[in-house]
């Protein structure tokens, strides 16, 4: 075996590895319920802070996933939970603690209250404070300010106000109270980028009837960078880079591996091999974010129409990409089932015209 194909072996493996795993990856992924949210069809607005301090900056994140409080250096507040009790403590050093005795510990460790509270879990008691964080900041699954029927949708039509909120808390002792509203979003036009989905994969489609290889590497590059910058916008706009399971991010760094060796190497079903790799791998990730196209809010630091208009991009090329790939396996196995039983399991000859997909 010549040291070129040595090579190829132990590559062609590696990447039928990956392969099964990006499977793997979409069945594990594929659920939003795991996610860091994307889209949504309520938003949460912080309105006022009454009285008006420059001791604290209160916003609401992921579109009315969490609540986040920042507080200046030499302040100390406290913010209350759902019976008025202490739940928060920040020190004047930026500590964050947590009362462990209010029964907000265990309501807002998840979006829909599905912790239980803790046995000594009273809100009249005297607060046992447990440290959480620092640099004077937290956020946290505040069910004020969010609809809680997982199930229900939010009553109204889009644009609609569901409710007013109210968070209270103490400002180096002095009560301050956070106040919002919680809106339905304005309905998403959908139709234009059901028309760049079609484009998109028509495209793909077209130049791989001619360059199946360049069109599958083409597709997989597009939909791996459409991901990668989507996912910086979703993370700068929760300001948090680990939120949710790391796990939702897995396909996004296979599909970037895979992407790169669909680059580099030579060999021609490798690549093909590769660039499906990474198709496959981000389907999963497509099908938690094609609800961008028909939710009302967005969750990105990108504006709504350049994220739906990605999206829909990256599932047009996609569709596309998978297509061309299959297609040109199929070439590629008819033409070895053409061959003379002596000659399969053979190299092709460089002078042999190699198979070209018709799609």
């Amino acid at each position: 075996m010549s040291p070129q194909r040595s090579r190829e072996v132990p590559t062609a493996t590696a990447l039928a590895v990956a392969f099964a795993l990006a499977v793997v990856l979409v069945l594990a992924t594929a659920t939003p319920a795991g996610a860091a949210t994307p889209a949504g069809d309520t938003e949460s607005f912080v309105t006022a802070i009454e009285p008006a301090t420059p001791a604290i900056a209160v916003r609401v994140l992921g579109g009315d996933e969490t609540l986040r409080i920042d507080v200046a250096p030499g302040h100390e507040v406290v913010v209350l939970g759902y019976a008025d009790e202490p739940y928060l403590r920040i020190d004047p050093d930026g500590v964050v603690f947590e009362n462990q005795r209010s029964p907000a510990v265990a309501a807002n460790a998840d979006r829909y209250n599905s912790t239980a509270p803790t046995a000594d879990a009273d809100p009249g008691a005297e607060p046992v404070w447990g440290a959480v964080g620092t640099g004077g900041s937290h956020e946290w699954h505040d069910h004020r300010m969010h609809w809680m029927a997982e199930s229900v949708p939010a009553p109204g039509e889009p644009g609609d106000l569901v409710f007013a909120w109210t968070v209270g808390l103490t400002v180096d002792g002095s009560p301050v109270a956070v106040t919002g509203e919680l809106r339905r979003g304005e309905a998403a036009i959908v139709w234009p980028f059901l028309v760049l989905i079609v484009a998109a994969g028509a495209a793909t489609v077209v130049v791989g009837r001619g360059r199946p290889v360049a069109a599958a590497v083409a597709s997989a590059g597009v939909v791996t960078a459409i991901a990668l910058v989507l996912t910086i916008g979703e993370r700068v706009a929760l300001v948090c880079w680990t939120c949710g399971r790391l796990a939702i991010l897995a396909p996004v760094v296979i599909a970037s591996l895979a992407t790169a060796a669909s680059l580099v190497v030579r060999r021609e079903g490798i690549r093909v091999l590769a660039a499906a790799t990474a198709l496959v791998a981000l389907t999963g990730w497509l099908l938690v974010h094609v609800r961008v196209l028909t939710e009302a809010v967005v969750v990105s630091a990108l504006a709504d129409p350049v994220v739906r208009g990605a999206v829909s991009a990256a599932l047009g090329a996609t569709v596309g990409g998978v297509w061309v790939t299959a297609c040109y396996g199929r070439r590629v196995l008819d033409e070895y089932a053409s061959r003379p039983p002596s000659q399969r399991g053979r190299r092709a000859r460089s002078s042999r015209a190699r198979p070209t997909a018709s799609v």
